[in-house]
């Protein structure tokens, strides 16, 4: 499993708008294939950036994604892109470990 962690820095005064097009623009996801789950992490501290959070069953599904008009309007002229002046820092993983409700802790396979 790939997983993904895009450290959004967004102003105060601009998050309503960057959640709606986050959303809006993440809309098609579950329709992706290999796509597992996306979560949007508002910081609870000042400062700090959001961080979206997504699952896929590989490198290769993501990147499919990525070559989509959802993801170039999420990040090439969205309100992500207008509403601060750092850019977004993304972060690649492969999964060591998952703990899911209702089946073993294991180790996942790389």
């Amino acid at each position: 499993m790939y997983a993904l962690n895009l450290r959004i820095p967004i102003k105060t005064d601009d998050a309503p708008a960057a959640e709606a097009s986050i959303q809006a623009n993440t809309s098609s996801l579950s329709e992706q294939r290999g796509f597992r789950s996306f979560i949007l992490l508002r910081p609870a501290l000042p400062d700090k950036p959001y961080v979206a959070v997504s699952f896929w069953d590989s490198k290769y599904d993501f990147e499919a994604w990525r070559a989509t008009e959802d993801f170039r309007r999420l990040f090439m002229g969205s309100t992500i892109k207008r509403a601060h002046d750092l850019r977004p820092v993304l972060e690649a993983f492969e999964v060591a470990l998952a703990i899911m409700p209702g089946q073993p802790e294991s180790a996942v396979p790389s």
